[in-house]
């Protein structure tokens, strides 16, 4: 049962959780999570409780001196009172910890503070007042629930029993010993098979534990030798780009010194985030802020003294080199922005020809405050779109009349807004179709999910035959399929909001936005307006992205959590028993062709996508650089590895997009050798 709110949850989840276990104890049925609406047959009889709060207390007011922390664990003791009384004296009772912290409220890292954690236990045939003499790896506390329930140890857990914490015969004691060995030998055994590390000259017969060493995973000479020579020849590709470029020599060498300092500092900061959290967090979260600010004041003042110019340019410079190093870079903060632009002189200050209409503006306004202000999980544990999409996919009628409610208005809005939906019939007939979606889909019904399915599939059809005809309408088609897939998956509120982002962006990059895409000669005008034009496409889709719930906003160490990745839809078409991979397909589907969608549209209205491909293979070689400092760092791995493969994703939405920018240029290089005399 989940009684957690992420990060900023110090104590409702722990609430929730005493109320069920009291109940649990007292005899009540658990209700099934994973078949709501139905129950169990009996009582549990085993439970395992997680309670979090503890940790969300210590990341939040440290642990040394802490009163907070302090009352947090009186707390608990008082209410594991009331617990432990009611559990059967033939239950097994274990109380430990997954990990301890620093005095400063961290953990992820190889201190031994983190790593050892205290463990109680009690129970039938366990020593009472028994202090066991020597360290107990918590590798051996994972064996515990294959001793206790004479469960076989899965190759995954390499530990040893703690036998003598219990009351055992010689016999029993021998006999259990050799079962962990068996299975230790037959994990060996596995491991040797797959070509993983494995011990040798062991064998069933000898049991010999002081062989098993559990060496600390370190860092490898190896990687470090290989970064390093990466880091080299990245530094001299830099130098000579530079130069190529027709910058001077001195200013390759400071654009060289740049990066190297850059990366140093970076890695530096990293590989003490432990000490350095009061940098390293926020130079991560409002770097960028900061830097598309600055780069977008510099693409607006035009009539800027030279001298000046040439100052910001400087700190441009560093600030994207910085950006792009730095493995705590959140190019997801920057949506913050988003609000804020609508307040600049860019749209307060538009000439009314250059204006997007004022039902743009308002339902543009009304859709991001949600997205920028209330969805900032890790610091209210609350997310406004996380709680409306909760509530959306529900089958029961508040969130059916809320669906039909927010897709009739979200289509509505699009139609308005379309220069190729003209007449009344094309009007009514997608109004209607897409108002009786959620109906639809509250049906449960395979054959409705199929008809639907089928039809989506007939208008892509067209489309493709409509593109081979040359027709104007034929991304219209392909647009609204991608709407109504996401309706369909995801609820009247996802296919809403992003019909209104897709539109008010749309409208604003052909009026108050469309000044960003005039080139000029001038490179010190025109080096803003490349930075300008490589953020925006990612700060726009992350924006769509925190809009369906994904990002924790602000406090949230990572673009993208793999751990919360909040995807909806999966039963459709096969309500009974779906594939994995159909449930991905149709949860995750949706998701990728609005991707498509959003950055076929950033294709269209002129922003070049080489660039941003650009700076996510910059980012990518540089995070993958940092990898080689960073495994005695778990937390550091595993950011630096999503956000690889994360980005990885991203650079293949685009990568149609990248080529057809390559042939485009390719071919106006020969229009102009052909033209040129």
């Amino acid at each position: 049962m989940k009684h957690r709110y992420g990060h900023a949850d110090y104590y409702l989840g722990d609430e929730e959780s005493f109320v069920t276990l009291n109940a649990w104890l007292d005899g009540e049925v658990p209700k099934s999570n994973t078949r709501p609406g139905t129950t169990y047959e009996e009582p549990p009889n085993v439970i395992i409780a997680h309670l979090s709060g503890l940790d969300s207390v210590g990341h939040r007011y440290a642990v040394k001196d802490s009163k907070e922390y302090a009352d947090k664990l009186h707390w608990l003791d008082e209410h594991f009172a009331t617990i432990f009384a009611k559990v059967p004296d033939s239950w097994t009772v274990v109380v430990t910890a997954d990990h301890g912290l620093t005095d400063s409220g961290q953990h992820g890292s190889p201190d031994l503070e983190i790593r050892e954690v205290g463990a109680w236990i009690w129970g039938p045939n366990v020593k009472q007042n028994y202090y066991y003499p020597e360290q107990i790896d918590q590798r051996d506390l994972a064996t515990l629930p294959s001793l206790l329930f004479s469960l076989p140890l899965p190759h995954a857990v390499h530990g040893k029993f703690p036998l003598d914490a219990f009351q055992l015969t010689e016999e029993r004691h021998q006999e259990l010993n050799q079962w962990n060995w068996d299975a230790l030998i037959a994990r060996n055994e596995w491991m040797e098979t797959n070509n993983h590390p494995y011990f040798e000259d062991i064998s069933r017969d000898n049991i010999e534990w002081d062989k098993i060493t559990y060496d600390e995973i370190g860092l490898r000479g190896s990687d470090l030798s290989i970064s390093a020579l990466a880091f080299v020849v990245i530094g001299i590709g830099i130098y000579f780009l530079a130069k190529r470029r027709e910058i001077s020599e001195a200013g390759s060498a400071k654009l060289t010194a740049i990066f190297v300092g850059g990366f140093l500092l970076s890695a530096i900061v990293s590989y003490n985030r432990d000490t350095l959290t009061v940098l390293y967090y926020p130079i991560g979260y409002l770097l960028p802020i900061v830097f598309f600010a600055t780069a977008s004041y510099g693409l607006v003042k035009q009539d800027m003294q030279e001298d000046k110019r040439k100052k910001l340019n400087f700190s441009l410079l560093v600030m994207l080199v910085t950006c792009i190093i730095f493995t705590e870079t959140r190019i997801s903060a920057i949506n913050v922005l988003m609000l804020a632009m609508l307040f600049t002189p860019i749209f307060t200050k538009a000439e009314e020809r250059n204006k997007s209409n004022k039902l743009i503006r308002w339902s543009f306004t009304f859709v991001i405050i949600p997205i920028t202000l209330i969805s900032h999980y890790r610091v209210f544990y609350y997310s406004m779109p996380r709680a409306i999409i909760n509530l959306s996919i529900q089958q029961d009628f508040i969130p059916w009349v809320m669906n039909t409610g927010f897709i009739m208005l979200g289509i509505l809005f699009y139609i308005i807004n379309s220069k190729t939906i003209d007449n009344g019939v094309k009007k009514y007939t997608i109004l209607g179709l897409f108002s009786a979606i959620p109906t639809l889909m509250i049906l449960e019904n395979n054959t409705v999910d199929w008809i639907l399915l089928s039809s989506m599939l007939a208008i892509l059809c067209l489309a493709a035959y409509q593109k081979l005809k040359r027709i104007e309408s034929s991304m219209e088609l392909v647009t609204l399929v991608v709407f109504c897939w996401l309706t369909m998956s995801w609820g009247g509120y996802v296919g809403a909001i992003s019909i209104i982002l897709y539109v008010s962006f749309r409208a604003f990059f052909e009026n108050e936005l469309n000044f960003i895409f005039e080139r000029t000669d001038n490179l010190n005008l025109e080096l803003p307006r490349a930075m300008v034009m490589t953020l925006m496409p990612l700060i726009i889709w992350y924006t769509w992205w925190a809009a369906l719930g994904q990002i924790g906003g602000i406090y949230h160490p990572r673009d993208v959590d793999p751990g919360s990745l909040y995807l909806n839809g999966g039963y459709i078409g096969d309500r009974f028993s779906p594939s994995n991979s159909w449930v991905g397909f149709m949860g995750g589907g949706p998701a990728v062709a609005m991707s498509l969608l959003w950055f076929s549209l950033f294709h269209k209205v002129g922003f070049k996508m080489k660039y941003v491909a650009y700076f996510l293979i910059a980012r990518l070689a540089m995070l993958s650089l940092q990898l080689s400092i960073s495994p005695n760092l778990p937390r550091l791995i595993f950011k630096l590895s999503w956000d690889i493969i994360f980005s990885f994703g991203l650079l293949a939405f685009m990568l149609h997009l990248v080529i057809l920018d390559i042939r485009e240029n390719e071919r106006n290089k020969s229009v102009d050798a052909i033209l040129t005399p």
